[in-house]
């Protein structure tokens, strides 16, 4: 029997077979329990198919081998790994290419191998760049080396002189960044994302920054939404690494009006925060904020939506057509205390709050994922289920405005045009479901512009982290 177990595993002598059960730390008696035999032949078959599938797997090469293809004109539609497909796409396109942001096959070629031998592999895998931004082709380190090769008459140092300082891969581009461009280490960190931000108008102007601020010009002679000043370009420099550069450029305007920094990270989280429109006036609002520094920074968020409300916001219908022009469109700062305004705040909240006589409107969902997540064993005390999911509702707003006494039902309007997607985080536990914090998305962007509990207080930690697992699963990009 044992020698018929020998030659069913694979061996043709009983010394073979020992030493095969010593290796696996199988018993290398000969007389053995009938169990322990279909367990050897089971372990001896999986090995067996692990082999023969290596043999019949096509033999793959590593990223660094596909980015030399592509730089040596490869064929896109034979390349295998789609980010770097991307890129050899983009390569053949610039030849003809009338853009000012033209990428070279050659340069891009020196940036490579010289980055492989620093041993920065990791700029050729498919590794979310920038946490700011979605998942994309353009959102990967070799899309930004690819960028990099359309400015070399810029770079002020030698690519062959840079050598990373760390083995993070952010921190490895940041410094290959600051290398090239940055001539007196002034350039923020923030305007490093400018490389992952994609290949429109506005993001190539946004790497013309990055460029001319390395240079030691600061902002000026670039083309601001905001008017120039020297205190707008050195406040720039200091501004937070963890902001896009809109953001980090109205954090600047704060502070070169004089306001503080406490203002203007609450600034940047309203939707001033990256929106330049209509800035004459809003100049007055941040100007108003300057000059009452013992206001909540928590009210900023709901004055400022209820200013634009009143002030740009058409009056619509029951069935969302304009009928007049907005409820205030002279509005102005003059003349306001803290006092009065924060009361016209709380008069908004209750109007929006109003049901009777409104014709409720409904909008459709977006293609943003859901969110389901579950703490706990079933059926004890410390089972708890947290969901996060669309509003898609008038009335569903108006009772989460309600329940967190906030002004989230002001956004109707843009939620009907899909211009914002408002969603809600509950906790359910105990048979109670509680609502924990209403959160913004824009559905264009795909980024959480803000989140907002009772009262407008910010999340907790338990609640972002929470919501930092929801939008990794939805491919939604976090402003934290």
């Amino acid at each position: 029997m044992l020698d018929q177990h020998v030659r069913s595993i694979g061996f043709a002598t009983r010394e073979q077979y020992t030493n095969w059960c010593r290796a696996l730390g199988f018993p290398i008696a000969m007389q053995k329990h009938r169990k322990q035999l279909a367990r050897e032949l089971a372990v001896a078959n999986s090995l067996r198919q692990n082999i023969l599938r290596s043999a019949q797997e096509p033999k793959t090469r590593d990223a660094l081998g596909w980015v030399l293809d592509a730089c040596n004109g490869e064929d896109p539609a034979t390349i295998r790994v789609a980010h770097i497909a991307y890129v050899a796409t983009r390569l053949k396109q610039s030849i003809d290419s009338l853009s000012a942001e033209v990428p070279s096959a050659q340069v891009l070629m020196d940036i490579v191998q010289h980055v492989s031998k620093q041993n920065a592999k990791l700029f050729f895998e498919p590794v979310l760049a920038s946490p700011r931004f979605t998942q994309s082709h353009d959102n990967t380190f070799l899309a930004g080396l690819m960028l990099l090769s359309a400015y070399q008459s810029r770079w002020i140092r030698p690519i062959q002189d840079w050598k990373p300082c760390s083995y993070n891969p952010r921190r490895q581009f940041s410094s290959l960044i600051h290398h090239l461009f940055d001539r007196h280490g002034e350039m923020p960190e923030c305007m490093i994302s400018a490389w992952f931000s994609g290949m429109q108008k506005e993001a190539i102007s946004l790497r013309e920054w990055c460029v001319q601020v390395g240079s030691g010009a600061g902002l000026k002679g670039c083309r601001l939404p905001i008017p120039y000043t020297r205190k707008l370009s050195k406040s720039f420099s200091s501004s937070p690494a963890n902001l896009m550069i809109p953001e980090a450029l109205r954090w600047a305007h704060v502070l070169s009006l004089g306001g503080s920094k406490r203002l203007a990270d609450a600034i940047v989280a309203t939707r001033l925060g990256s929106d330049f429109s209509q800035d004459d006036f809003w100049n007055t609002v941040l100007s108003w904020f300057i000059d009452h520094p013992m206001l909540d920074p928590v009210h900023i968020g709901p004055v400022i939506d209820y200013l634009h409300q009143e002030r740009f916001v058409h009056v619509e219908g029951a069935n969302g057509e304009n009928v007049q022009g907005p409820r205030q469109p002279n509005l102005s700062m003059k003349g306001r205390s803290p006092e009065s305004l924060l009361e016209q705040v709380t008069r908004w909240h209750r109007e929006l709050a109003k049901t009777s006589g409104q014709k409720i409107r409904t909008w459709n969902t977006t293609n943003i994922q859901p969110f389901r997540m579950t703490e706990g064993t079933v059926g004890e005390p410390n089972f708890k289920i947290w969901t996060i999911r669309e509003l898609v509702t008038q009335q569903s707003l108006i009772v989460e405005g309600r329940k967190l006494k906030h002004c989230v039902a002001s956004y109707v309007s843009s939620c009907a045009k899909g211009h914002s997607s408002i969603w809600t985080m509950e906790l359910e536990q105990s048979s109670m479901v509680e609502k924990r914090v209403t959160i913004e998305v824009n559905p264009g962007t795909r980024q959480v512009v803000q989140i907002r509990g009772k009262l407008n207080r910010h999340p907790n930690q338990q609640e972002l982290n929470i919501i930092r697992r929801w939008t990794t699963n939805a491919k939604l990009v976090l402003r934290t």
